[in-house]
């Protein structure tokens, strides 16, 4: 993953030299500068060097912010993880909430609803649901601010339109998940010893169907984190994605690698910590 964004944020066209100088620098001048950044070297040994300090806890020093990379990530990442996980949150409650309530009311008004809205929320890319609120409830309406981060009135439309999709597709596999655990022979006894069926459903039936489920949402909290990129930018939020959307188009080299490394870290971190839950939710894992 280091090598891939190493190399792919040197093959974008242009260089960090010819946007920190002017026009008019002479050659002397810009040698002087690829010198002081290190670029002079060849990829292989620019890697190496690289690899090496991040090893160490050196990210760089970002060429467009005069800081350490690190430092900047870590300033503008709260806002990101705030972001990320408000959708993400949205995403579990609404779309768990909409599947059972389609599995368990299946064939009714209720499911068709549901399937409509699993179809319409991954039809609907996240900057045109983002586009659409700002336009609706922005505009339009005037009930909601449309850029910069604040209170809960700043964060809804971003977390909306972040979360539609990942809401859609957890509809989607908890009503299918449910489905598959509620034709099961063990919760056709439970109705019949007379278990409540609010304790049928959500201890017995969902507690059963929740792998799929925590696999889904752990992927998608990766997704949400990296996807939040465009979003961010959309609603002017100062987050990591708006750092990195900067950075690209600054060819500001240890921030594109200091962000993409970092979230991809959290990323692989959140699936091991899901693996462990594993264990919990389904006994037979842990007794094997």
């Amino acid at each position: 993953m280091s090598i891939i964004i190493f190399g792919i944020a040197r093959a974008v066209p242009g260089n960090p030299v010819d946007i920190m100088l002017p026009l008019e620098a002479d050659q002397q001048t810009r040698d002087n500068l690829r010198a002081t950044l290190g670029l002079e070297k060849n990829l292989a040994a620019q890697y190496a060097i690289w690899a090496g300090n991040v090893l160490q806890g050196d990210f760089g020093y970002s060429y467009r912010y005069k800081q350490e990379s690190f430092s900047l990530w870590r300033q503008r990442f709260p806002a990101t993880l705030q972001l990320a996980a408000a959708a993400l949150f949205l995403s579990a409650f609404v779309g768990i909430t909409v599947g059972i309530l389609s599995a368990v009311r299946r064939g009714g008004w209720v499911d068709s609803l549901a399937k409509v809205f699993a179809l319409a929320g991954q039809s609907m890319p996240t900057f045109w649901v983002g586009l659409l609120a700002i336009l609706i409830f922005g505009v339009q309406f005037k009930l909601l601010p449309v850029y910069g981060r604040g209170g809960l009135d700043h964060l809804l439309m971003p977390a909306v339109s972040l979360g539609w999709f990942s809401m859609a597709a957890v509809t989607r596999l908890t009503r299918s998940s449910m489905l598959n655990v509620l034709d099961s022979e063990y919760i056709k006894m439970a109705r019949i010893k007379g278990v409540p069926e609010w304790v049928v459903i959500w201890k017995h039936g969902l507690k059963n169907a929740s792998i799929p489920i925590i696999t889904l949402v752990s992927v998608q909290f990766g997704s949400l984190l990296g996807g939040a990129v465009i979003i961010e930018k959309i609603f002017s939020w100062p987050g990591v994605g708006s750092l990195a959307v900067d950075a690209v188009f600054a060819r500001d080299y240890p921030t594109v690698q200091t962000v993409v490394v970092i979230t991809s870290s959290v990323w692989v971190l959140v699936n091991l910590v899901v693996d462990i839950l594993y264990a919990y939710v389904d006994p037979r894992i842990r007794y094997g």
